[in-house]
């Protein structure tokens, strides 16, 4: 949602509003937002976890190159020694709270988020932020789930805080869920992520 697209005539802006409009004239264009981090498979990984990484059944399991999981392993060392059974519950979890989203992307994108702790506390994690994004705020579940492939870092970030100064920018009143389901998921994502990040 780029600040010339915004549909409310814009105020004079002050306090953080004016830090967060500064902000998106900053980014001016759509980016993919990735944690901060290079493009999911892109990091770089040692020979010998490569080696190591071809003989994962998570390859065919993820359909991804031993490279890629070679990179994940590089954040998330335990992740060469998954069962079969523990990454087949665990995307089987997240497609379930993420019907929309590739979750191979997800949890490649960010392993250590997605992985990293058990199970039920990862999946617990995403309920909360879901349920924050779209019960107490009213965003549309598919522009969350959109706005969480173009940020899969996402749900470990959002607060309360953070949403309530994008209600006070974006009264619900003036952006209904029209305007939000109409709107460019990255930006989203970006403007929740900053907000949030500012309001820790």
């Amino acid at each position: 949602m780029c600040v010339a697209q915004h549909p409310v005539p814009l105020q004079a802006p002050r306090g953080l509003a004016g830090v967060y409009r500064w902000f998106l004239e900053l980014v001016p264009h759509p980016i993919h937002r990735n944690g901060g981090k290079r493009p999911a498979g892109k990091r770089d990984a040692p020979p010998e976890l490569v080696a190591r990484a071809q003989g994962s059944s998570l390859l065919s399991l993820m359909l991804i190159t031993p490279e890629t999981l070679a990179g994940m392993a590089v954040e998330l060392p335990n992740v060469l020694t998954m069962s079969d059974g523990e990454a087949v519950a665990r995307l089987t979890g997240l497609k379930c709270l993420l019907p929309a989203c590739d979750v191979s992307h997800l949890v490649i994108s960010e392993p250590k988020l997605y992985l990293g702790a058990t199970r039920s506390q990862v999946e617990e994690s995403l309920r909360s932020s879901l349920s924050l994004l779209v019960e107490r705020f009213s965003i549309p579940p598919d522009v969350v789930q959109d706005m969480i492939t173009h940020d899969p870092g996402l749900p470990w970030v959002v607060n309360e805080r953070g949403l309530q100064e994008l209600r006070q920018l974006w009264p619900s009143d003036l952006v209904d869920a029209q305007a939000l389901q109409d709107s460019d998921p990255r930006e989203l994502a970006l403007a929740v992520r900053f907000l949030s990040s500012m309001r820790r």
